[in-house]
């Protein structure tokens, strides 16, 4: 009897957790639309085994500015736990080595990138972001007036960080209201912007 119930319950959970899981991504795929429909993006969509609402994973690629963009959300474990992370994503594989993290003074701790050794702070022309870099004149060349006036006003939460040619802006958890998917926007925006300034600072001399 105790084993026909153990098994009752776990068939009421097989049954019912796709439809609670299902709530969240259904959320995160209403905005994705908007995202999709705003700034031409493909949707790419990567089934689970365990069935509609468990383990399926969406994405979001294209072309903004010029640059190719992604959005898609993962999991990173650690000894203190999982943590769902959504980045979106420019690749500028011109920036070559150069590697920067710009983090929100009062941001979300878990959203912050991991300093590499030789990073060190340097100082930041806005006062509501840190700058860490391996050079400590970034910050004034390349952020430019427009750039420091897009932070100074950006309401998000998350982290940007320059590595291996690709600009990253991060949040912890997805993207579920239209709160945070106008914080992604102007990320994007963000990021661009950024893109043309690194751009600018690797132009040969003439």
């Amino acid at each position: 009897m105790f084993i026909l119930v153990i098994g009752l319950v776990f068939a009421l959970i097989l049954l019912f957790l796709p439809h609670v899981l299902g709530r969240s991504q259904t959320a995160m795929l209403v905005q994705y639309e908007i995202l999709e429909r705003r700034f031409q993006l493909k949707r790419s969509a990567f089934s689970s085994k365990w069935g509609s609402g468990i383990g399926e994973r969406f994405s979001l690629s294209g072309a903004y500015g010029g640059y190719p963009v992604s959005l898609y959300d993962h999991y990173h474990e650690s000894k203190s736990g999982k943590t769902l992370w959504t980045s979106l994503s420019l690749e500028m594989l011109f920036a070559g080595e150069l590697e920067i993290l710009l983090e929100a003074t009062d941001g979300d701790e878990q959203a912050r990138f991991d300093r590499k050794a030789e990073f060190v702070k340097t100082e930041s022309p806005i006062a509501s972001y840190v700058i860490y870099s391996d050079s400590q004149t970034i910050g004034d060349r390349l952020l430019n007036e427009s750039l420091r006036s897009r932070l100074e006003e950006f309401q998000g939460k998350g982290s940007f960080r320059l590595s291996k040619g690709f600009f990253e802006y991060r949040e912890s958890g997805r993207i579920l209201d239209e709160a945070t998917r106008i914080r992604f926007q102007a990320a994007l925006m963000i990021l661009a912007e950024l893109g043309d300034s690194v751009a600018e600072l690797n132009r040969p001399l003439t």
